[in-house]
């Protein structure tokens, strides 16, 4: 047996089993992983919209263009959200692919949500009146909160108890 049909085997035989695997994910609970997962959204969205009250009343104490800071934090921060629901209904539809077509389906909208923020930063750039670091700031929200989900989820559960 040459080396290149072994080769082609193995493959074959991995993507089988890559398949066994996409069975036995579909065999769990659906319901409950997609209620689990609304609820990470609404805590990732309810960080976005705490981290950017406080970036609001950093900016009102500080800046000196106050409503042009005020519009730059909602903006991002509003698309901050926008962009985490898209990422939830991204990797909820990618779930019921391939692996090859959900990979695809990944980078392409990965890149819409880089074009997303480079279109939101761009209008800050051209629209004086808007803050341009408080759009990149918005923005940011996303990452922190993501970043602070373990303290919020914990504490979130601890008051549902």
């Amino acid at each position: 047996m040459s080396r290149l049909t072994k080769l082609k085997e193995e493959m074959m035989e991995a993507e089988a089993e890559a398949e066994d695997e996409i069975i036995e994910w579909k065999e769990y609970d659906a319901d409950a992983i997609d209620a689990e997962i609304r609820q990470t959204l609404k805590a990732l969205v309810a960080g976005i919209g705490g981290l950017a009250l406080i970036l609001i009343g950093v900016g009102l104490l500080l800046a000196t263009d106050k409503l042009g800071w005020c519009l730059g934090v909602v903006i991002g921060a509003a698309g901050a959200a926008l962009i985490a629901v898209h990422m939830s209904s991204t990797l909820n539809n990618q779930m019921d692919m391939s692996v090859k077509n959900g990979n695809k389906y990944m980078i392409k909208n990965t890149m819409l949500r880089f074009i997303f923020m480079a279109v939101l930063l761009y209008i800050a750039l051209k629209v004086p009146r808007i803050s341009f670091i408080g759009v990149l700031l918005g923005i940011l929200t996303l990452k922190a909160s993501a970043l602070l989900q373990p303290y919020i989820n914990k504490n979130l559960s601890q008051k549902g108890r």
